[in-house]
């Protein structure tokens, strides 16, 4: 066995497993991090052969033996050696010893996330942050690190969206950065934003004059489950009632279209009155004046 059978990336990076060789192996063969430091790991598949390991190519000092070695803390790039020794009795050496590095990877910078006043309405929230030097990857997670998820941005995007939320709901949400191995992680300081109050908002002025444009009343909330609508003339004669509760994209329910009896009421000055019934179960009245312009 004098040519190197095992390269040298082999298993580099391994946490779990077994493989067996029977041979040389290159100098960073089977280098992997463990505990408060890094475990290099021999063979001893040839009967009657057993490692030394040294902190020099020549001489130096021996500082482990057997196909395991621990190394204590390190916090730089370091090289070991290590050489097969006969345990036959004959005392045959290996040489030279097989270099094996073991290298730090640089910690990733810590994710800092931010939510701009634009990000957030009543139902949703966009947490972003800036990009790490030397992550691959981000995840994002909304318990507290209980689970992790991509971001709604995908695997390296630099943004999460919260969608579906209900009005002055609150979100903390977790980044995490991800390096070129799974453990090289540094993860963010948790950040915490609430959804929009909503704000219940019907128009007091429309122009249902067919020419595409407010042609149609809407009232406006995204916490809103359901609304009856009814609306008075000058002399307090109810001409209109609809109870809705189809909601468009941009929160809005259509109440009236300025008809009564299928014809358009003239300009003028009208009443209403709204029964409107949120989510939450709660019921809110809204009353005031309605303005028909053309």
């Amino acid at each position: 066995h004098k040519n190197t059978i095992v390269g040298n990336t082999v298993l580099y990076g391994a946490t779990t497993g077994e493989a067996f060789f029977s041979g040389v192996a290159g100098e960073r063969f089977a280098v992997r991090l463990s505990g408060a430091g890094w475990e290099a790991r021999g063979s001893e598949l040839v009967a009657g052969i057993t490692y030394n390991w040294y902190d020099a190519a020549t001489g130096g000092t021996l500082i482990g033996t057997g196909s395991t070695f621990t190394t204590p803390g390190i916090s730089g790039t370091t090289n070991y050696y290590v050489e097969q020794v006969s345990t036959t009795g004959s005392n045959c050496v290996g040489s030279p010893r097989t270099q094996v590095t073991a290298t730090i990877l640089a910690p990733l910078a810590t994710p800092v996330v931010t939510v701009v006043p634009a990000d957030i309405t009543a139902n949703s929230i966009t947490f972003r942050w800036t990009a790490i030097a030397g992550a691959t990857a981000y995840q994002v997670s909304i318990d507290n690190g209980a689970t992790w998820i991509a971001p709604s941005s995908g695997n390296t995007g630099l943004f999460h969206l919260v969608s579906g939320l209900t009005p002055s709901q609150q979100v903390c949400i977790l980044v995490r950065a991800v390096g070129t191995i799974a453990c090289q992680t540094s993860t963010s300081a948790s950040v915490c934003e609430r959804a929009k109050p909503d704000v219940i908002f019907i128009p007091n002025t429309f122009t249902p004059n067919n020419d595409g444009k407010n042609d149609v009343l809407v009232a406006y909330g995204w916490a809103i489950q359901s609304i009856q609508f009814l609306v008075f003339n000058q002399w307090g004669e109810k001409i209109h009632e609809i109870t809705s509760n189809t909601q468009d994209a941009n929160g809005g329910f259509m109440v009236w279209d300025g008809k009564y009896q299928g014809k358009i009421q003239p300009v003028g000055v009208y009443a209403y009155v709204a029964k409107i019934t949120q989510k939450d179960g709660t019921v809110v009245q809204k009353s005031g004046p309605l303005n028909i312009v053309r």
